[in-house]
């Protein structure tokens, strides 16, 4: 398959402090390494122009690059790391390449002083844009099912350019050596140039979306192995960059949102905090318990708040849920979560708490080890703080050398730490950098109760995923299955299978399979899924989904069905999804299970970029992720 990756000349190498904006940079303090060799070192295998026995050479120019230190330099056949302060000759007409390692970074003609102005002519300056450009990373990918069980993956037509950015400055704001970009981001105390001199853009998942790049497992590993705390707020690498650009975009906030039409309507209200993290989400709803010849019986409103905190680094560390639901001021239920982390954005304890009219009925606490203390989690386990003769449930996880996990083991112990029983043994063995097998056991109370094997091939034009399911009692193999997935040579799903083989013929017995079309701009425009349960070769049913797009995003989703299987489709307008944009591309208005209809304040905030991001996580997010083809199979019907 071919993972498309854009070439990366998106990070700046003058991260200025222009002043503008405000808020904190939200990222955990990078611990010192004082073992590092000399950070003026340049990238290995590179010209260096400060070589001993060479003649100096003058040219007529020199440039400064300013805000950024540490990173590899190269104009023409001169090449070495940018140094805080130290000019860089050039000649009229040059060029300058940047990179980390063999990550090209920026490509910017030579002149006097480079700053980020000189790199982001194009950020999207409008809330309509940058709206727009949030959402390309998920109009643009399909997600893959010969995904590991471990981990999603996907299959992208196009790279969202912001996400990668933000990905990428993520990374360097971690490298910040004092952890205060806002004076300019210092690489070299750390040399990491030296460091990372065979890094390139496929060392980390920099086309994944911003929400999920920093709890990737390839970025947590990267992170474990560089003692580099990489986890911060989604929001801070793009405001960040924002600021130092001195560019900001005002935006009115969502205030809520209300639906009219369903049977038990309901109004939500939204607060945010400072840094536009939501704080406090209210919902009413009005609550008919049946309806009579003359209306609704039994009318009630219940209202249900939900509040969240958060701490520096934008991590949640409490969560809690009330619900009255009369509205009389008397709380049913209350849920409580509470978490902490250490430098690493890795979960330190998870506490949880339920109490219905008052009385606590739930109360556990799950205590988590990082391994070496770092980004990895190491074992957790979870007690019950009201029941102290409980007994606990034991994780224990072990990683290979490259610190990706190879083992996930599940043991019950009794309240005097003696071991019951195993519960789960999970273990994934890797070639290339990708997973290659899965082998699950799950056990009773005294014996195996289920076997799994799940096997991965990977090549350019397809990817298969098998798993075979075993009676561990009678030891003889129950069923499997079979996923594949094509591409195109431009790297693009275009169809898949998925087959059933029975143990006692070794053949298919069931079958299904899904064909994509795409619109020009790259996404995915309908997917058409065949069943074929008799496997004949002529299906008994047809289900195609259309997408819908326009300049803000996906517009619509609707369902078609060709019940016989002769490509007559019916529309299902009941199935019917569809999103409304206003003037600078919020959503206004979703039709369809999750009606919703937004409201937005008269009053603008000048952290438009942090909001936005926010806000997709808010309301866009769980419309976008709902949008993919995903194939099962369907039961065979007894004639």
């Amino acid at each position: 398959m071919k993972f498309h990756l854009l070439t990366i000349a998106v990070l700046s190498a003058t991260l200025v402090a222009c002043g503008g904006g405000g808020g904190s940079s939200k990222k955990p303090q990078a611990p010192t390494d004082p073992g590092t060799p000399n950070p003026g070192t340049p990238n290995p295998g590179t010209p260096n122009p400060g070589t001993p026995g060479e003649p100096t050479v003058s040219f007529p120019f020199s440039l400064e690059v300013r805000g950024i230190s540490g990173i590899n330099y190269q104009i023409g056949e001169r090449s070495g790391i940018v140094e805080a302060g130290t000019p860089i000759g050039y000649n009229e007409g040059e060029k300058i390449i940047f990179s980390l390692g063999k990550m090209p970074l920026s490509n910017v003609k030579a002149q006097e002083e480079i700053t980020l102005k000189n790199f982001f002519p194009s950020l999207p300056e409008t809330p309509r844009e940058f709206r727009a450009e949030l959402r390309e990373a998920f109009n643009f990918r399909q997600p893959l099912q010969t995904s590991p069980k471990l981990e999603q993956s996907y299959n992208f037509t196009k790279i969202a350019e912001l996400h990668q950015l933000s990905n990428i400055m993520q990374l360097l704001i971690a490298m910040d050596h004092d952890g205060d970009p806002e004076n300019g981001l210092d690489l070299k105390t750390g040399n990491w140039a030296s460091k990372l001199a065979d890094f390139d853009q496929k060392s980390l998942p920099f086309e994944l979306d911003l929400y999920s790049f920093s709890s990737h497992s390839k970025v947590k590993a990267f992170s474990q192995q560089n003692s580099l705390p990489i986890a911060m707020d989604v929001a801070t690498p793009l405001t960040t960059l924002y600021r130092l650009t001195d560019t900001s975009i005002p935006v009115k906030p969502v205030t809520g949102y209300t639906t009219p039409t369903l049977r038990s309507p309901k109004t939500v209200t939204y607060a945010f905090t400072e840094d536009m993290q939501l704080s406090k989400e209210t919902t009413t709803i009005r609550n008919s318990s049946s309806q009579g010849p003359d209306g609704p019986i039994a009318v009630t409103t219940g209202t249900y708040i939900s509040s969240y905190e958060y701490d520096n680094s934008g991590n949640n560390i409490k969560s809690e849920r009330t619900e009255d639901n009369t509205t009389d001021g008397a709380l049913e239920r209350a849920f409580m979560y509470q978490y902490t982390y250490n430098n690493y954005g890795a979960l330190l304890t998870r506490e949880y708490k339920f109490s219905q009219n008052t009385k606590l009925l739930e109360h556990s606490l799950a205590t988590y080890k990082p391994l070496d203390g770092k980004a990895i989690i190491e074992s957790y386990q979870s007690r019950s703080q009201l029941d102290s003769a409980a007994n606990y449930l034991q994780v224990t996880l072990s990683y290979t050398d490259d610190a990706r996990l190879n083992k996930d083991s599940r043991e019950r112990f009794d309240a005097g730490d003696n071991f019951i029983n195993t519960a789960k043994l999970d273990k994934y063995t890797y070639k290339d950098g990708n997973i290659e097998s899965e082998k699950l056991n799950l056990y009773g109370a005294t014996e195996l109760i289920g076997q799994y094997d799940f096997s991965y091939e990977y090549n350019e034009e397809k990817i298969t995923r098998t798993e075979i399911q075993r009676n561990a009692e009678l030891n003889q193999l129950n069923d499997t299955k079979v996923t594949t997935e094509n591409f195109d040579d431009q790297g693009r799903i275009t169809t898949k299978t998925l087959e059933q083989i029975s143990p006692l013929t070794d053949s298919v017995v069931n079958r299904g399979s899904m064909v994509y079309e795409y619109n020009s701009a790259g996404s995915v425009s309908s997917c058409t899924a065949s069943y074929d349960t008799q496997v004949d070769g002529t299906p008994d049913v047809r289900v195609r989904i259309k997408y819908d797009y326009d300049r803000n995003g996906f517009t619509q989703q609707l369902l078609e069905i060709d019940s016989s299987g002769n490509g007559e489709f019916v529309s299902q307008n009941s199935e019917r999804i569809a999103i409304k944009y206003g003037n600078d591309g919020e959503v206004t208005e979703e039709t369809g299970a999750n009606e919703a209809v937004y409201s937005y304040s008269d009053a603008e905030t000048n952290n438009g970029v942090a909001y936005m991001i926010h806000e997709f996580m808010l309301i866009d997010k769980a419309i976008l992720e709902d949008q993919n083809c995903r194939l099962t199979l369907q039961r065979k019907l007894e004639i």
